[in-house]
């Protein structure tokens, strides 16, 4: 059986070793953090080069990609992969909506020539 004394000595070795390893795991978690952050820039570069209409859509891409990576967590190669063709599809399709047209729209009250509107 350990001591009150044991246990609280084990307690604090093991806190003591914890406090120690938490600047590199921070250290680990922000290079990881950052080294995908350069590799999602540079993929938005790429994109914009090919094509810089897709500057104007980038909630879209945002959207997108934020849902690859759920589907491949950590796998920005198949995120991106996966991504790029739902972007250009997406993207595509807004292109082909008409927003300039300025017409009323119908009217869509009921207007009974007699006056009368009936029985519901």
């Amino acid at each position: 059986m350990i001591t009150k004394e044991e246990r609280e000595s084990i307690i604090n070795e093991a806190v003591e070793r914890a406090i120690k390893l938490t600047p590199d795991l921070a250290r680990q978690l922000l290079m990881q953090r950052l080294n995908e952050d350069k590799i999602k820039l540079a993929f938005l570069e790429k994109l914009f080069e090919e094509d810089p209409k897709y500057k104007q859509w980038t909630q879209i891409i945002k959207s997108v990609v934020e849902k690859k990576e759920k589907q491949y967590p950590g796998n920005l190669t198949k995120v991106f992969e996966e991504a790029l063709p739902e972007i250009k599809s997406m993207i595509a399709n807004i292109d082909k909506l008409d927003f300039t047209n300025d017409k009323k729209p119908t009217d869509l009250t009921f207007k009974d020539k007699s006056g009368d509107p009936g029985e519901l």
